[in-house]
């Protein structure tokens, strides 16, 4: 797996959570949200899976402008602090 995807993994689930939190959303209704199982919801908790692309901008739709921004920042800071963005 691409250390990109590890990497990036549990922050993209942790940004999921905030925002099921947030929401008042069930593990169930979240999952509806990004259009996956609650099974592949609860793997990506567990790191046994990742976000699919489609996944990850059904996530970035749902949330503020801020927010995304706040998110791009961040993974910005992630990825120029990995040893393959040479």
């Amino acid at each position: 797996m691409h250390s990109y995807t590890v990497m990036f993994r549990p922050y993209l689930f942790q940004l999921a959570e905030q925002y099921r939190i947030k929401q008042r959303y069930t593990q169930e209704r979240m999952a509806a949200c990004l259009h996956m199982t609650a099974r592949n919801y609860n793997r990506l908790k567990n790191e046994e899976y990742t976000f699919s692309a489609a996944a990850l901008v059904l996530l970035l739709a749902l949330l503020s402008d801020d927010e995304v921004l706040q998110f791009l920042r961040v993974m910005r800071n992630v990825t120029a602090q990995e040893p393959y963005n040479s």
